[in-house]
C-alpha cells in the first residue's frame, strides 16, 4: 500500500478516536508525501510512517499502523 494511503487511513482512524471530523481527500496526503517529512504530526520517510508525535494514547500508532499494513 502506498504511503499516502497509509497516512490517509491512519489519520482518519486517529480523528475517529479523538472525536474530530475528517473530511480530507487522498490528494492532501499525496502532496504531503511529496513535500513533507511530517503529516499532521506523523513523521515519515518517503516509504513508511515512522512515528506519531500526537498519538491519542501510547501504543496507538504501532497498533494502528500494523492493522493498516495487514489489511493490504
Amino acid at each position: 500500500m502506498k504511503l499516502e494511503w497509509q497516512l490517509y487511513y491512519y489519520i482518519k482512524k486517529r480523528a475517529e478516536v479523538e472525536g474530530v471530523g475528517f473530511e480530507l481527500e487522498i490528494d492532501t496526503f499525496k502532496e504531503c508525501v511529496e513535500r513533507c517529512v511530517s503529516t499532521f504530526g506523523v513523521k515519515h520517510s518517503k516509504k513508511e510512517m515512522l512515528y506519531d508525535e500526537q498519538e491519542p494514547y501510547e501504543g496507538f500508532f504501532e497498533r494502528t499502523k500494523q492493522k493498516i499494513i495487514e489489511s493490504n
